[in-house]
Order: structure tokens, then C-alpha cells, then sequence
């Protein structure tokens, strides 16, 4: 979760100037558009510009499609879901142990090949990620992004089997808050109760409306478990053949309510339930609402994400560093959504971006910077390869995508 004051950027909707890629969704199979998004209708001119790291230099090189899958090959292939959709080639990154090396380049590719799922095996599963939807009981363009998230993923015609909200799915962590957001969904026709796995954010910790004290902390955590019908504020899940595992902040903050504390408890369940996912040969789908330094954009130093984090990300990242076969989910810094691999291959870091308010494709990210974009990713698990799409609920198309060859 940015600063709140993100709120007014919403409407400010000023355009950034560079490279400009115009693309076309020429058919998009997994939703069938609601009649009524008249104000919907229409293709996006996007941005793809370098960022500080010379993130996101457009390529005008065609990507073919890999049918073999290759188990340490990160696939180029494009979009099943929509013709000419981005393809990412993802950036590696040194080991997690340790210190962690700046963020290397990634450059985003264009492609009309389709995917080859004959190679992927059969699908296992389908769910679909969201993070930071800030929901409060002000109605506006909080409640109204999240209404349009909702009615979108309602209407996708392979519906994911399951939702996981990684964090900041309050605006406050109140009871009330919460109450909204199940009576949304279910207005949608999506099933709370059965469908739906939240993850604790630092909204869900406290506010800056509510300076964090033990007494706020306890408060807050109590309030997330009851709602989120968990025992505690780290647990694991294992749905339709996925196993999910979601990590939260379960010692109080140092610092500030924005950070991230990860109890020695935690750490040692992660680490027990990550051997035993490779034991098993089960992918370890790992959520959690603040991202790891020098992963995903925006965490690398002096960057707003990598000083607003986990404030023992060492520890974190040491235990992550010792296996693999895992994805890494997170939220928090509102950029669009991104994805990174380790150096050998066996550990993926993705960002779920934002749903109610997100820097534009090619952003810097910095302060006053356009946020008026709205994102989520769907997520479909096969038995040989692991394929992620950008949904933009903006303009209810797909954007980027990224596929991995199983096990990592």
C-alpha cells in the first residue's frame, strides 16, 4: 500500500509522454463483455517507456512460441486470450540470500503466437489474484473499481475456481470494511465463503488515521482473522491441487504500521512448509502482501517499495533463498504488475499490481505520476507449465503474460 494521498492521483488522469505501442484485443475467449460497459468499449493506446532501470524498452521483434518447455527455460510465448497480448520475458535475479543485487533490466516483447497448451498438460486449476483494493465506506472511485473487478472476473467465461486478495483489502481494517467487500463480491455472484482466500496487508494492520500501538496491532490482527476465517495471520491453503501460502504481519512493527514484521515462528513454519512442497515435488504458491528487496519494481534501494517493506526482509529472504520450486506473490507498491526469476531458475517473483488505483504501464512510479490504471492476474496452473495474464479491468482486456515450464 502507497500513502493515501494516492487517492486525488486517481482523477488526475495525466498521460506521460514516450514510445507508444498501439494494440488491439483481436478476441478475448475468457470473458464475455457485460452490455452495459458502454464507457468500456474501446482499445488502449499504451505506454512503454524506460523506467530508471530501463525496465520497459518496447521491442518490435516477434517472439515465437517454445512447444517444449524446457524446465529451466522461461517461455516466450504470447497470450492465448488475446492476439498480439505482451509477452515478458522475465529478468534474473542473484540469489536471495544475503545482500541483494539491484533489479536488472526487462524488456517487454510483442508476439502473435499462441500459446501451446498441449504442452502444458492438462490444467489443474484457474484462480485469479488481486491485491490492494483499499476498500472504505466513502463509496467513490475505491468502491467502484472494486465493483468493476468484481463483475469482470464474474464474467470471464473460464471462471477462475478461486480468488486470493493479497493484502490491502481494507482501507482502515475494520469490520465494517470487510462487511462491504463480502456484500460486493456476493452482489457480483461470486461466492465469498467458498471462493475467496484473503491475505493480510499493512492497511489490515493499521492506519495513518490510527497511529499503531500494541493495543491497534491486536485489534487489527483479531479483526483479519475473523473475517478471513483463520487461525492466525500466516496459514496455508491447498485448493484444487494448489498449494497456497499465505504469510502476514504477526509481531508488531518497529518502525511504522506501513512495515512488515515476520515472527521467527513464521519463518520456521514457511521453511517447514516449503521442504516439504519439495519433498512432494507440490509448487509452493506463496503470498504475500509486502514484496522481498530487489525482486519486483520498485525494491530496489531508494525506491518506495524497498524502504516501505518487511522490516526483517533478510530473514525472509534467506528462508525463500533455500528452496524452490515457488512462486512469490505480492503487492503493496501499486506498480503494474511485474515478474522477476532467480538466477538459477527455480524461484519466480510476481507483482499482482492494483486494483484500486496503479501507476500506468511504464511508469517511473513516482510521486505525481498517473494512477489511474486497475489490474489483477489470472492464474492458470497445468501439470507441466504455470501461465500468469494481466488482466485490465480498466478496459476489460488482457495485457502481458508470462508462462513457466514446471517444476521451476
Amino acid at each position: 500500500m502507497r500513502n493515501e494521498s494516492k487517492r486525488s492521483a486517481i482523477k488526475r488522469g495525466s498521460n506521460r509522454n514516450g514510445d507508444r505501442i498501439t494494440r488491439t484485443c483481436a478476441s478475448e475467449p475468457h470473458v464475455r463483455k457485460r452490455a452495459t460497459s458502454t464507457n468500456r468499449a474501446h482499445s488502449r493506446t499504451e505506454t512503454a517507456v524506460g523506467d530508471s532501470r530501463g525496465a520497459y524498452a518496447a521491442s518490435d521483434a516477434s517472439v515465437a512460441a517454445d512447444p517444449t518447455l524446457d524446465r529451466r527455460s522461461f517461455l516466450k510465448t504470447a497470450g492465448f486470450a488475446c492476439a498480439g497480448a505482451a509477452v515478458v520475458a522475465a529478468p534474473r535475479i542473484a540469489g536471495l540470500a544475503g545482500a541483494k543485487p539491484s533489479q536488472p533490466a526487462v524488456t517487454r516483447a510483442y508476439a502473435d503466437e499462441p500459446f501451446d497448451e498441449s504442452s502444458a498438460g492438462a490444467l489443474v486449476n484457474r484462480f485469479f489474484v488481486m491485491s490492494d483494493t483499499h476498500l472504505d465506506l466513502g463509496g467513490g472511485s475505491y468502491e467502484e473499481r472494486l465493483i468493476d473487478a468484481f463483475e469482470d472476473i464474474a464474467q470471464m467465461n473460464e471462471a477462475p475456481e478461486f480468488i486470493i486478495v493479497n493484502g490491502d483489502i481494507t482501507n482502515d481494517g475494520t469490520a465494517a470494511e470487510y462487511d462491504l467487500f463480502r456484500s460486493l463480491a456476493t452482489d457480483a455472484g461470486l461466492d465469498f465463503a467458498n471462493r475467496f482466500t484473503l491475505v493480510m496487508g499493512n492497511h489490515e494492520q493499521s492506519t495513518s488515521d490510527t497511529p499503531g500501538g500494541a493495543a491497534v496491532y491486536a485489534e487489527r490482527r483479531a479483526t483479519f482473522k475473523e473475517h478471513a476465517g483463520t487461525d492466525e495471520v500466516y496459514f496455508e491453503r491447498s485448493i484444487a491441487g494448489a498449494h497456497l501460502i499465505a504469510l502476514g504481519p504477526d509481531l508488531d512493527p518497529t518502525s511504522d504500521w506501513v512495515n512488515f514484521k515476520l515472527s521467527g515462528e513464521q519463518l520456521a513454519w514457511l521453511d517447514a512448509q516449503l521442504s516439504a512442497d519439495e519433498v512432494s515435488g507440490r509448487l509452493s504458491l506463496v503470498f504475500c502482501h509486502e514484496p522481498l528487496h530487489g525482486t519486483v519494481k520498485d525494491t530496489t534501494p531508494g525506491t518506495w517499495g524497498f524502504t516501505n517493506s518487511i522490516e526483517n526482509d533478510a530473514a525472509l529472504a534467506d528462508v525463500i533463498g533455500r528452496h524452490g520450486n515457488l512462486v512469490f506473490f505480492s503487492g503493496h507498491t501499486h506498480a503494474y504488475p511485474d515478474c522477476a526469476v532467480s538466477d538459477d531458475g527455480t524461484r519466480a517473483f510476481v507483482a499482482s499490481g492494483s486494483v484500486a488505483y496503479e501507476y500506468q504501464k511504464g511508469s517511473d512510479d513516482s510521486e505525481g505520476s498517473d494512477t489511474s490504471a486497475s489490474s489483477g492476474l489470472l492464474v492458470s496452473l497445468y501439470e507441466h507449465a504455470l501461465a500468469i495474464d494481466v488482466r485490465d479491468f480498466d478496459n476489460e482486456r488482457w495485457d502481458d503474460r508470462w508462462t513457466f515450464a514446471l517444476p521451476l
